[in-house]
């Protein structure tokens, strides 16, 4: 009597989950709420039942989380955005030319009525969007450099953030107000330095100032500057501070 009874149950939970078919949805994020992101029409585990004469209803398995930003009609299985979908926070980025554009998000999703009961699993990509500008930690910051310095020497910037990603993240940089003193300087990683070109005579000039500018490849490019005072002093140590 026990067996027969759990062989039933180990029967009908094999009906719960799609066949291993994922329905792939995306949007992009931003979009005005009630955008269509697609169907769970189109599922295959779907199709084989709408022949049937009863009508089927859908609903999302759960209700928190990353459900509260979708909604689903219960007749069509279509899915809507219900919330503004911001791709930053839901999935943020490293920071540093991020190349990686995969933010994708788990729904299931039920189909009653109880006889054909099953859960349809969908995963919906947000599709990022040139949304934010590079942007320097500060605006505006002052670095020494001491008159004695060699030709080469170099001085630490910090770089600029985008929490974009992809070609919408830090693509390049460009010093777009500059003398012969100073050339700027780009690791492989993005690190920055303006470098010493030629050297220094404190009687002459006792400051320098500098615009280093980062872009980003959307269409239009969008950009961020941050201007640099470089003080020449007899200082025996490099500082940062911000104006």
């Amino acid at each position: 009597m026990f067996t027969g009874v759990l062989l039933i149950v180990v029967a009908t939970s094999s009906l719960l989950v799609g066949a291993g078919h994922v329905i792939q949805l995306s949007v992009e994020e931003e979009q005005p709420i009630r955008t269509l992101v697609g169907s769970v029409r189109e599922n295959p585990d779907v199709a084989d039942l709408t022949s049937s004469a009863e009508s089927l209803r859908f609903n999302f398995r759960f209700s928190s989380g990353h459900y509260e930003l979708f909604s689903i009609d219960n007749e069509t299985g279509d899915i809507h955005t219900s919330r503004r979908v911001d791709r930053e926070q839901l999935c943020p980025s490293n920071r540093r030319r991020s190349s990686s554009s995969d933010c994708s998000l788990e729904l299931d999703v039920t189909v009653l009525p109880l006889k054909f009961y099953r859960v349809l699993k969908v995963s919906v990509n947000v599709v990022d969007v040139n949304d934010n500008s590079p942007s320097f930690p500060q605006p505006r910051i002052s670095l020494e450099m001491r008159e004695s310095s060699s030709v080469g020497t170099r001085l630490a910037v910090p770089i600029a953030d985008d929490p974009d990603v992809g070609q919408f993240a830090v693509q390049h940089y460009e010093l777009t107000q500059s003398s012969d003193v100073f050339r700027l300087t780009v690791s492989d990683t993005f690190d920055l330095w303006l470098t010493l070109a030629r050297g220094l005579d404190r009687e002459r000039e006792s400051s320098y100032s500098v615009t280093i500018t980062a872009y980003d490849a959307g269409t239009p490019s969008k950009s961020g500057s941050v201007h640099i005072q470089v003080l020449n002093t007899l200082q025996t140590s490099s500082s940062v501070c911000v104006l």
